[in-house]
């Protein structure tokens, strides 16, 4: 059973470590355009990495071409980015002062909370700068060029695009992976995640070496995603379809992943605490700042009142959760958890009472 339904279960370590070893490594458009996104730290340590792993790199034409048609919009909607942010960031602050709960919170709590806001406004700062400094000379794109010339595969020919349109259409039809949740685009690009899949194979096959795909995509048309949320990997199909035109295996692995495992994989001494730190922080970026789901209700106010719970739940949960990470807990960190936890369950009986205003309308 498990030999016919490989494809169905997660990778072995044993099998994980052989990938990395041994695969040919390519990039998303999202992971190219997210370096202008992230810190120049990260930026710098991609870049690091990656140069010493140069020679197992290569890029699907289509996702180059992505790359230079939204190249400049990233550079411009980087300013937009932090604005929100900034005003997500006010306007979070200014609720945590109003709440009613405000006053029950310790003063550590209270410390807590003012201090991280005030880094964050100062990583935005810094940011802001670092994005102007772009606009001037565009290092980013130079240090990409460095890497990734002569790693371009082939442009395909305008009758090979017809066949692969055509065959993305069959295939969407049938939900496919990849690229089906595409299927209503109305750019012209609705087959874009498929072309760059068949230009996998296509290397692949060429090669006859494993493939890891680095992708910050979040769609379940690329990915196995569970019922709560996690990710697993690549969608099983995929990993059938690969292995049944190649003989090979197929990772998927998101940025964060990608620089702690070529780190791990040559011995490169970096800080991985302070690493997953600046990760955390372009977090923000993704999930606009404190990014909830609101049910739909008819009273402003409940909405309202939800909202401000939902975010700062949220800003409590991960006070514990970087708490809990630490090897070594003193008493008064062990009294500030004791007075998080118990902030958390009061936010979360009043979300159940809203959600229950909600349901019996």
């Amino acid at each position: 059973m498990q030999e016919k339904f490989k494809h169905w279960n997660k990778y072995s370590l044993e099998e994980v470590q052989e990938i990395w070893d041994n695969s040919l490594i390519t990039f998303d458009t999202n992971v190219l355009l997210g370096l202008y996104r992230i810190s120049p730290k990260l930026s710098d340590l991609f870049f690091e990495l990656t140069s010493k792993i140069k020679d197992r790199i290569f890029i699907p034409y289509h996702v180059a071409f992505e790359f230079h048609k939204n190249r400049f919009n990233v550079i411009v909607d980087n300013y937009s980015q932090l604005s929100k942010l900034k005003s997500e960031i006010d306007r979070f602050e200014t609720d945590v002062q109003k709440s009613k709960f405000y006053n029950y919170l310790s003063s550590n709590i209270k410390r807590l909370i003012d201090k991280d806001i005030k880094a964050k406004i100062e990583n935005i700062k810094h940011r802001e700068a670092y994005y102007k400094s772009l606009e001037a000379k565009d290092s980013i794109y130079e240090k990409l060029d460095q890497i990734l010339k002569d790693k371009i595969e082939e442009r395909p020919t305008e009758e090979k695009l017809l066949q692969l349109h055509k065959k993305g259409k069959d295939r969407y039809s049938k939900k496919i992976p990849p690229g089906f949740q595409d299927s209503e685009k109305e750019n012209g690009n609705k087959y874009g995640d498929f072309i760059i899949w068949n230009e996998i194979l296509e290397k692949a096959k060429k090669q006859n070496k494993n493939v890891i795909f680095v992708t910050n995509e979040k769609k379940e048309d690329w990915l196995w995603v569970l019922k709560d949320g996690k990710r697993i990997g690549p969608r099983p199909e995929l990993k059938e379809e690969f292995h049944n035109e190649t003989s090979k295996k197929f990772q998927i692995c998101n940025l964060e992943n990608y620089i702690f495992s070529i780190a791990k994989l040559i011995a490169s001494a970096i800080n991985f605490d302070s690493t997953k730190k600046e990760f955390k922080f372009e977090s923000l970026f993704e999930n606009n700042f404190l990014k909830v789901t609101l049910p739909k209700v008819e009273n402003n106010q409940q909405n309202n009142n939800l909202l401000q719970l939902q975010e700062e739940g949220g800003n409590i949960q991960k006070m514990i959760e970087d708490i809990v990470r630490k090897p070594e807990i003193d008493e008064n960190q062990k009294k500030l958890l004791e007075d998080l936890r118990f902030r958390k369950k009061v936010i979360d009986e009043q979300i159940t009472k809203l959600f229950s205003v909600k349901v019996n309308k």
